[in-house]
This record gives structure tokens, C-alpha cells and sequence, in this order.
């Protein structure tokens, strides 16, 4: 089993998702968002996907200058916090330029990813008895990604 944790960059997919951001740009983000649409149209997010959208929320929120504060649990992938910030920003012109990216980050965080009735990850916090510190990592992402202005 990968890494698990309730931050923002716990879990592979997440880490997996900024190393090809940082790697290949904007539209790996854009495919990520594009997802939830191609899945089997029961609205449920899958844990793997689940990952990637808040980690998508974080960098969209990172480059429209609104970081996470991170713990060290956020780091339990060996990075460190000036180089998760870095990379985060690495297409932050890019990303800001694209609207849909806002948006789509708002929509996916959004009340969606902390619903065990529409997301694996919620679920599976929920049973670990850990919904709590799941849930508010996507309250504080929420809260970030509604101060953004558009």
C-alpha cells in the first residue's frame, strides 16, 4: 500500500499528480478535471481520483497565491516545504490563464470530495474513524479556493 494521510499531498495519486504537472503542464490538469466526466456517470469519485482533484485544488489555489500551511504530514513523500511550493507554482502564469481550472478545482472541492456518498476517500476516512481531519482539509482548501477572485 502507498502512502495515506489526510493532507493535501498524503497519498501517491496526489504526489503522482504534481510530478507530472510540474513535468508536463497545464493540461495534465485539465485531463484530471475531465475525468469525473468520463467515469460511469454515477458521480461517484473514486479514491485515486479523489487524490488528484484536491491536490488540483491545492496547486490552483497555490498559483492564485493562496498556499496551504503545511505540517509535517505533508511532507511524507520526502519532499520539503520549499520544494512542494515550487513545484505547486512551476505553471502558475499558465494556470492562472485558464479559467477552467478555477472552477473546476471550486466544483470538485466543493462539498463533493468530503460527501462518503459520492467519494471513495471520505468513505474510507469515515471508516478509519478520521473523517475529521479529512474533512478539514477540504474545508480549508474550500476556504482558499472561494477567497481567490475572479
Amino acid at each position: 500500500m502507498g502512502a495515506w494521510g489526510p493532507g493535501p499531498f498524503d497519498n501517491d495519486d496526489a504526489m503522482d499528480l504534481l510530478l507530472d504537472y510540474e513535468g508536463q503542464g497545464v493540461g495534465v490538469l485539465l485531463d484530471v478535471l475531465q475525468e469525473p466526466n468520463d467515469a460511469e456517470g454515477d458521480g461517484f469519485i473514486d479514491a485515486p481520483l479523489g487524490g488528484q482533484l484536491i491536490a488540483l485544488g491545492e496547486i490552483v489555489a497555490a498559483c492564485h497565491g493562496r498556499p496551504f500551511t503545511a505540517g509535517p504530514s505533508d511532507y511524507a513523500m520526502g519532499g520539503d516545504p520549499a520544494r512542494l511550493q515550487a513545484q505547486m507554482k512551476a505553471h502558475a502564469e499558465a494556470v492562472k490563464a485558464e479559467p477552467r481550472l478555477l472552477e473546476g478545482a471550486r466544483a470538485a472541492v466543493n462539498g463533493l470530495l468530503a460527501n462518503p456518498k459520492v467519494s471513495e476517500l471520505a468513505a474510507l476516512w469515515q471508516e478509519g474513524e478520521q473523517l475529521e481531519g479529512f474533512a478539514r482539509t477540504i474545508s480549508d482548501l474550500e476556504t482558499r479556493l472561494r477567497k481567490v477572485a475572479t
